[in-house]
């Protein structure tokens, strides 16, 4: 496993042990919060329609309007959000956090949704093979052990025609937010292993009491009145790969 003084990735051990980490850290740390309104409309197709046409799809090939759509690293809620957006496609939501699918399957149930499905399941594990029309991932695959593993298997389980929608974090905007990880975990240091109370407690002691002023800070600062849960995704994250020479990986 390669270490970085750059990025916050003194907690790997093992793929399995970043998966376990994870699933505890957003069994605590719901991500993300609970949206006041969850929107639906009246086409079907509009999303379908609207995303071929995006892409240069003129003929609505690349996603069908029966799409079989996977959500790897749903959270809590963009599951829901993605099979409100296709509902006439079929939605599978992948996560580590049981917490985190109980938490989506119940709003998905209070909402009517009956063309989602949901697994308690990590992406380094899974054995998908040219499956899905179209794979959403977004903000997950710099938090795995080995970035490389993660997007082997959503290339694996991406239809040749399919399109995949990934989002991966850029150093440059990262710094501030890598720096106060690192700072946080040296810290909360345990002989017991990574405590995340004990961790959010000390952050949330230096967002609201550091007299000092700098940029630091000043970053800080943005952070006074977030929910619990967006704080900690942004300042405690376990893991986090931000560097483009870890990411850059051909999918095809």
């Amino acid at each position: 496993m390669i270490r970085s003084d750059e990025e916050n990735l003194e907690l790997i051990k093992s793929t399995e042990s970043v998966d376990e980490i994870n699933a505890k850290f957003y069994g605590r740390f719901q991500y993300p919060w609970a949206p006041m309104v969850f929107n639906s409309l009246t086409d079907p197709y509009f999303e379908t329609l609207m995303l071929n046409q995006s892409i240069g799809s003129w003929d609505h090939r690349v996603v069908p309007k029966n799409a079989k759509i996977w959500v790897a690293g749903c959270g809590t809620n963009q599951a829901v959000f993605t099979a409100l957006r296709f509902p006439k496609s079929n939605v599978l939501g992948s996560d580590l956090s049981a917490k985190s699918l109980e938490t989506c399957a119940q709003t998905a149930k209070q909402l009517g949704i009956a063309n989602l499905e949901l697994r308690e399941e990590s992406i380094n594990k899974v054995m998908y093979q040219e499956t899905f029309d179209h794979i959403i991932c977004t903000g997950v695959v710099h938090h795995n052990a080995e970035p490389k593993v993660a997007l082997d298997k959503l290339a694996n389980a991406l239809k040749p025609s399919g399109l995949l929608e990934l989002m991966v974090y850029n150093r440059y905007h990262r710094i501030e937010t890598t720096a106060f990880q690192k700072a946080v975990r040296t810290l909360g240091a345990s002989t017991t292993g990574v405590n995340f109370e004990s961790e959010m407690m000390i952050a949330k002691k230096i967002i609201h009491e550091s007299k000092m002023e700098n940029n630091m800070t000043q970053f800080l600062r943005k952070h006074t009145d977030l929910p619990e849960s967006q704080t900690a995704d942004a300042l405690l994250q376990p893991v986090e790969y931000s560097g483009p020479q870890k990411l850059d990986h051909r999918l095809r």
